[in-house]
């Protein structure tokens, strides 16, 4: 199994605005599924500014 994690920052000032969308399709894409997030800034009052989205693809093994 592989681990990827992605740092997405947010793009918004009074609200916590993420791109993550984007991130997911093009990870999805490489072959990768979407776990979750982690919250890795938090501001003041509790506004998140950065997470970390997680994704696992599963290696694949060839038969000889």
């Amino acid at each position: 199994m592989k681990t990827e994690v992605i740092r997405v920052e947010s793009k918004g000032f009074c609200a916590s605005k993420f791109n993550n969308a984007q991130v997911i399709k093009d990870m999805a894409e490489k072959g990768y599924s979407y776990v979750g997030y982690i919250p890795s800034r938090i501001q003041s009052y509790g506004r998140i500014s950065a997470i970390d989205l997680v994704f696992e693809r599963g290696e694949e093994k060839w038969i000889k």
